[in-house]
């Protein structure tokens, strides 16, 4: 009996294990027009639009490496998401913005995301990841 359900577990453990990955895939995010070698490149993702803006799903923050970076956020499920970057030139942790709250710093979204007033909402950036994943190209602005 105990051997069977050793095994049973080993089984179970196993089933598992593989199941969590195979719904998971790998977004691979460009960014393609980093001007300076200073500072940082702050990225986040949103899977939702309840959150979107407000609570990260996941983020990565690089050095600047002048011309084009990569960012691989692994094993995200299947769904919708957006996500936001911008260059940290004098790497105070924030996106610095002028008196009317226009960034100084430059910026980017997936889907080239636009508004005409503000950042760009969940709706402007949002798209669907499959379990194929997807590479994403982001031009700062």
């Amino acid at each position: 009996m105990k051997k069977i359900t050793t095994l049973n577990l080993t089984t179970l453990t196993c089933a598992l294990s593989f199941s969590t990955h195979l719904y998971a895939a790998d977004l691979v995010v460009y960014v393609a027009t980093v001007e300076k070698a200073e500072g940082k490149l702050s990225m986040a993702v949103y899977d939702n639009e309840a959150d979107f803006s407000k609570t990260l799903a996941f983020a990565q923050q690089l050095p600047a490496v002048e011309g084009e970076m990569q960012f691989i956020f692994t094993d995200l499920a299947a769904g919708e998401y957006a996500v936001m970057v911008f260059h940290d030139i004098n790497d105070n942790g924030k996106l610095d913005t002028n008196l009317l709250g226009m960034p100084n710093e430059p910026w980017g979204a997936s889907l080239q995301g636009k508004s005409l007033f503000g950042p760009p909402g969940w709706s402007d950036t949002r798209f669907n990841f499959s379990d194929d994943g997807l590479s994403v190209t982001i031009t700062l602005k």
